[in-house]
């Protein structure tokens, strides 16, 4: 019996290389030494690969934060698919969330996902797939959460009909990606693992953050955030906003609320095939600042201890998978 783990997700699986939770550049050669050392804030596939011993072909020479669909070689070893700041409609559909269904692509990493396990199935006759999730995040931060909240006063309120409306539609795309895998591969036996997003601090970190680069406008754009405290703390959507650091975090806290509760649902739904992380409150216990890189991001040991959860799952599919076979 063979079994591959690939993953297809967002930041939390492509963290730019090399960067301190500050955004600094380390200059290393290797990836490896950076984190040995306690440097960079690394990713979840990486460190199931060189922390807890997963076999994932990961490719570190690949600049997988910038990475192109077009571009990407599906013969390459690396099977960690998606790119920072990707949207699940992007992955799933090739467009954004704010984008009609008529921009629909078929030049997805959905679609490079299985070109991999086609190529697999064909090389070495494998029999179990397991697919590692990170991803929705994307489509409710930085220029999408405005969508989701609406002005109560001089402060921000959360938009329950539009939120509940929209985490629907992103469920709907990952039963896409599921049903899509298992009717082209009906001789395969998919498990898939997915987590949900724990609750943030709303502080303005950004992936820069030191300020000779943080007072740059022009880098704004470029999506290297701040994601969330722009829109609930600032006053360009809402003038003479009052809205209070702990007041937005829980209005992150509700919409992550019910992004979780979605998830354990349509994890509930697949009869065993989904299993759900739920993040929040178990990991490192307290939601500190130390304890991310920045807004969106998880810090260096946070990532570690979600690394070994996945192993966990991963594990137990496999003993699961062994005794059925």
């Amino acid at each position: 019996m063979t079994t591959r783990v690939l993953s297809l997700g967002d930041s939390w699986f492509h963290y730019p290389k090399g960067l301190d939770r500050d955004g600094n550049i380390l200059v290393f050669n290797d990836f490896r030494e950076l984190i040995s050392k306690g440097k960079g804030v690394g990713n979840i596939p990486f460190y199931l690969v060189h922390k807890f011993a997963v076999h994932i072909d990961y490719e570190e020479t690949t600049p997988s934060s910038l990475i192109d669909p077009l571009t990407h070689n599906v013969e390459s070893h690396d099977d960690n698919f998606g790119v920072c700041g990707e949207e699940l409609t992007e992955m799933i559909y090739g467009r954004k969330r704010r984008e009609p269904v008529t921009k629909n692509s078929d030049i997805n990493w959905m679609n490079l996902l299985i070109k991999r396990v086609e190529w697999y199935l064909h090389t070495y006759g494998v029999d179990n797939v397991i697919i590692l999730l990170s991803g929705g995040g994307n489509d409710m931060v930085d220029e999408n959460l405005i969508d989701f909240v609406v002005p109560n006063g001089s402060k921000w309120s959360v938009n329950r009909e539009v939120l509940t409306e929209e985490i629907d539609k992103l469920m709907e795309a990952w039963r896409t990606l599921f049903s899509t895998l298992e009717n082209k591969f009906p001789q395969l036996k998919f498990n898939y693992i997915i987590h949900g997003y724990d609750n943030p601090p709303v502080n303005g970190r950004g992936l820069i953050t030191h300020d000779a680069y943080r007072i740059e406008q022009p880098l704004q754009k470029l999506g290297i955030g701040p994601w969330i405290s722009k829109t609930l703390l600032g006053e360009k959507y809402l003038v003479g906003n009052q809205t209070s650091r702990t007041e937005a975090e829980n209005i992150i806290k509700e919409m992550l609320e019910v992004y979780n509760q979605k998830l354990e649902l349509l994890s509930n739904s697949m009869g065993g095939k989904l299993r759900y992380l739920d993040l929040r409150n178990k990991t490192i216990p307290n939601l500190i600042d130390e304890d991310w890189a920045n807004e969106l991001h998880y810090g260096r040991e946070k990532y570690i201890q979600t690394s070994q959860l996945f192993k966990y799952e991963i594990e137990a599919i496999i003993n699961d998978n062994t005794k059925n076979y």
